[in-house]
Parts: C-alpha cells; structure tokens; sequence
C-alpha cells in the first residue's frame, strides 16, 4: 500500500521592493501559480503525499490471537473473520503462536474515497464496477506478517444491491510511479459469494474469502463490447501535471477513472469509456500551498475535449465534493 505521508512544505517570506506605481501586471517569477510548464513526468510523490494526507479517512484496527484467531465486527455492516494460525512471520512457514497481532482493514465503499487513495477501478484498459475493495495488513510490534500457505481470512460486507456476476480482484501496484494502480482479476487467491441474513435486519451483501493480503476486492468488468471513446480533459494553463490530478467518476455505478497525463497536448485522458454514460469530471490541484478544484458534469458521446475550471477551495469543501460523489 501506498503510505499517505504529509509532506512538510516550506512557506517562503518574501519582502516586497518598493516601485514606481504602473499599469502592467509583472508576475511573482517565484510562485507556483505561474508556472505553466508540463514535466516529462507526473506530480512528485511528496506532492502526492501532501495531497492524500488532507483527505484521507482513518482504517479500522483492532487485535486478535494468532493461535485462535477472532471475528472482528467494526459495524453491522462490515466485518472480519481469522482463523486460527493464519499468520506467519516474514520468511517463514511457521505459523506464529499466541501471538497478539494486529489487523489494518481500510474498506473504499463510496466513490469519494476511491479519489481520496488515487486507487481507480480499472482493470488494464478496461473499466470495473466495484462492490467493495480492501487493504488488509497485519502486524506483530510493527513488522508485518504474512499469511500461512492456504490460509484464508473473510470480509464481509453489506450492500443494499448485490450483483452476481461480481469477482474477486487482487490489487496491482505498477513499479513505475508515474503509472496508475491496477486490478488483476484472480481465481487462485480468493473467491467472492453473496449473503443475505434475514435475521440481521434483512441485510445482504458480500463475503469476500481471500488468500491474500494488501489489496483485494469485489469488483465487476464493465461491458467491453459496448461502443467506447477516448475522453479527454483540458485546463487553464497553469493546472498542469505537476500539481494536478484528474477523474472521471461515474454518476451511476461505483466506477472511478484516474485519467493520465498526455504531455504532447497538455491534457488529461482515458481510454475505452463507454459512450452514453454519465459522468463526473474532477480536477484536485495543489499550488502555492492552495487547493483547487473543477468539476463538470458530461454524459460522452465522443472525443471531444472538454474543459474544466477549477475554483480555490478549502480542505472542507473538498471532504463535503467527495463525500457528495
């Protein structure tokens, strides 16, 4: 998992010269607003970092025994279950014994949050719906552990609308740090079911059973026989990918793109997007130490470019846009 670190960023004091009053505008050379220069490659980690950090929601963290395991309950809605000796330590076989380890569960449900980790919903070039998608760690005294071979731990998770066809994903961090986050579907790592427990309040869901860890999840591979276009995304000239990200985020279905930088023309696109669907485009830039944010409403029919404005806001008013996705 990608650990959202806040930067510390140095505010420089500038003094102002004296000059003789005039009518032409001089831009600051040393503020960032006026830097319209695209890199070869996208915004610094550490930006990155700084920009995860003011949004992110906490995981869910509790303890179990390694020797009799623990069902953990987090909310009528969300849930764990370890079996005992599922844990091991790194590099070995050995499945540890009354040991008290530690579970990390980050559960991205809502849209928001999908934007709030840069994690997408894409499969390669193809889109996915999720139903749900998981990081599980766990921990002894802050090292991590593994699982023993053919141990399986479960998730489960309430939904109010259950889909069958839904699969079981592992989560692919691409090596190049300039590319997106991937799902890979897996049939040897875990398996995906529904369950409905009328007497639970009538609730249902899904069971996600997985043999591994980090990240997992339920998901869905949208139609790739539907026609489909490029969709691409322009923005003032100093909203560049050094300090910008962009996505598109789906009005009707828990889909999230990450779109990518294209340097050539100074914009921002994404492949195999199904035509006739609805669509939110949202750009999060951070410059001189202030965030902005556009957002534009489309239903793509082709590929067009479409323009967004973004607009200064604060640190809340971004919770409350990607709360409201």
């Amino acid at each position: 998992m990608k650990k959202f670190l806040v930067c510390c960023m140095v505010i420089g004091f500038f003094s102002a010269c004296r000059k003789d009053a005039s009518n032409e505008f001089v831009p600051y050379p040393n503020l960032q607003i006026n830097d319209t220069t695209w890199a070869n490659k996208q915004m610094s980690q550490g930006l990155l970092d700084s920009m995860a950090a003011a949004f992110l929601v906490p995981s869910h963290t509790d303890t179990f025994n390694s020797s009799t395991g623990r069902k953990i309950v987090f909310s009528d809605s969300l849930q764990i279950a370890i079996p005992g000796g599922a844990c091991t330590a790194t590099g070995s076989s050995t499945a540890l014994v009354n040991t008290t380890i530690q579970v990390e569960l980050l559960a991205l449900r809502r849209k928001g949050d999908f934007v709030r980790f840069q994690i997408p919903t894409t499969a390669g070039k193809y889109l996915l719906e999720s139903g749900g998608d998981f990081f599980v760690r766990f921990t002894n005294n802050g090292q991590e552990v593994g699982l023993t071979q053919g141990a399986t731990y479960s998730i489960r998770i309430a939904d109010s609308l259950p889909q069958t066809a839904m699969s079981f994903y592992m989560g692919v961090p691409l090596t190049n740090r300039d590319s997106s986050f991937t799902w890979q579907a897996s049939t040897d790592g875990g398996n995906v079911a529904l369950w409905d427990s009328t007497s639970n309040g009538g609730k249902k869901g899904y069971v996600l059973a997985s043999k591994l860890l980090h990240w997992t999840g339920i998901n869905l591979l949208t139609d790739t026989t539907a026609p489909k276009t490029r969709i691409n995304v322009t923005l003032a000239l100093n909203f560049t990918n050094k300090n910008t990200l962009v996505f598109a985020v789906a009005k009707n279905k828990r889909t999230v793109i990450k779109l990518s930088p294209d340097f050539p023309s100074r914009s921002y696109y994404a492949q195999n997007v199904q035509t006739g669907t609805a669509f939110t485009i949202l750009s999060i830039s951070l410059i001189d130490h202030d965030f902005y944010v556009g957002t534009r409403d489309i239903t793509f029919t082709g590929a067009d470019k479409i323009s967004v404005s973004p607009q200064k806001k604060s640190a809340s008013d971004i919770m409350a846009i990607l709360d409201a996705l």
